[in-house]
Parts: structure tokens; sequence; C-alpha cells
């Protein structure tokens, strides 16, 4: 399964995917600062076994974020609650090379469209740190609205911080469900 953007591809990540430079990502505090992942060091088996489990679950889609071949990031749709017609949204571009050039905002517009007209999804829902600022305008960008902020919700750098709550519904008159 491939979503093609005006600069990117995204597919479903595989476990060959798992390079060292995706293993680097996860390990390098200044990449990995506002993520759980954070909390655990990972190495290519690790990595790995990770992808393979999102492979086998049904609820998930994990896709690679590519330019020209190059994978730079990922980005997560789910888990996928059926029953609720919602899912989780999440990204990581790990080369610094493309942060800060909009790729992210295409990115995840792509994925929420989707979303809603492959999946029949009525709700998106994202999360990021208070201080996270440019993940908030990411969101923001991408249509999403701020629905709440969980104040010291989190520990980032060793203090208390609140975690910002996003929710993009889908616009029925465009779903073909």
């Amino acid at each position: 399964m491939e979503i093609k953007t005006r600069r990117t591809i995204l597919r479903i990540l595989e476990v060959a995917d798992v390079q060292n430079h995706y293993v680097d990502w996860l390990n390098n505090p200044d990449i990995n600062r506002y993520l759980e992942s954070r909390f655990v060091t990972h190495t290519l088996d690790s990595t790995r076994e990770f992808v393979h489990q999102i492979e086998e679950d049904d609820t998930v889609f994990l896709f690679g974020i590519f330019i020209d071949n190059k994978h730079i990031g990922n980005i997560k749709l789910g888990p996928v609650l059926r029953e609720h017609k919602r899912a989780n949204i999440g990204i990581l571009i790990g080369e610094r090379d493309y942060w800060g050039r909009g790729i992210a905002v295409e990115v995840i517009k792509a994925v929420a469209n989707f979303a809603f007209s492959e999946l029949c999804l009525e709700k998106i829902d994202a999360g990021c740190y208070e201080s996270h600022i440019a993940s908030k305008t990411i969101f923001m960008r991408a249509g999403f609205s701020v629905e709440s902020l969980l104040p010291g919700h989190v520990i980032c750098d060793g203090k208390r911080e609140g975690v910002y709550l996003f929710g993009l519904l889908a616009n029925r008159k465009e779903m073909n469900c």
C-alpha cells in the first residue's frame, strides 16, 4: 500500500526497512526528546521486532516516509478503534535536514485523507508536549483543533509539563463511505 504526496511516498514500513539510521533516530536525544520511546535504548533487533509486531496488527498502519527512496521518518495511524470510527496519529521526521520544510503537514493531511476515505474513520486524534511548539504548529496547519490541555501530564527535561490533545473530524461531504 502506498500513498503519494507532492514530495513523498508513504508505504507500509517493513522489517527490511529498519536500518541503522532509523535506530539512530530513536536513540538520539535531540530527535527523541518528545517521544515516549526515549526511555528505552533501541537496537536493530528490538526495532525490527517492533516493526514486525506492527505488521501483524491489523489495527495499526505504520508508514515509512520516503523522499527519493530515502527513509526520512515514519507516520503511524492507530490503533484504529473501528467501533468508534477513530484512530490516533503520530509522526517522526528522523532526518533533521527535512525539519521545517512542511513535509510533516503534507504527510499528516495525506494519512488523514486515507483514514477518512479508505478506512471510513470519522475522527483522528493526536497529542504533543506543551513545549513542542513545532508539533503543535504542524497539527494546527494540518487542520487539527486543540481539544484540551492536560496540565502537568508528563515529565520532560526534568520538569512537569502539559500535553495538548488535538482532534480532526472528517468532512462527511467528502467521505466515500
